[in-house]
């Protein structure tokens, strides 16, 4: 496997073209309906020894991510691994040790209805 090879292997998206992407799409989202929130997901956490249990590149793509953000209009960022580390880290995941359990969805699920619930209007 890739992942195992000194380093990580090559990332799978390198995180300036994440960044690109992600505006991409945050571009074509506010083309049609501007100024509605946009939530990006900071990369997780895994225990997957198919990727020889390492992050090589997740702190890179993490501050591409926390970057575009910062400098893009109503966006915000959802800290995944805070979120699901913990769940995730204490094998409470599921068994291939890299998608999250019950718990880690609903926490994430809580976390993004908390950050988007402001911002949905009441009748």
């Amino acid at each position: 496997m890739l992942a195992r090879l000194p380093g990580g292997g090559p990332a799978t998206l390198p995180p300036r073209l994440t960044a690109a992407y992600l505006e991409r799409c945050r571009a074509g989202v506010h083309a049609l309906r501007p100024g509605l929130p946009v939530v990006a997901l900071a990369p997780s956490v895994h225990r997957a020894a198919d990727y020889g249990l390492a992050h090589p590149h997740r702190a890179a793509t993490d501050a591409a991510v926390r970057r575009w953000a910062a400098g893009a209009p109503a966006v915000t960022v959802l800290d995944v691994p805070a979120l699901v580390g913990e769940h995730v880290l204490g094998g409470h995941d599921n068994p291939d040790g890299l998608h999250w359990g019950w718990a880690g969805h609903s926490a994430v699920g809580e976390a993004l209805a908390g950050l988007l619930e402001p911002t949905v209007a009441r009748p």
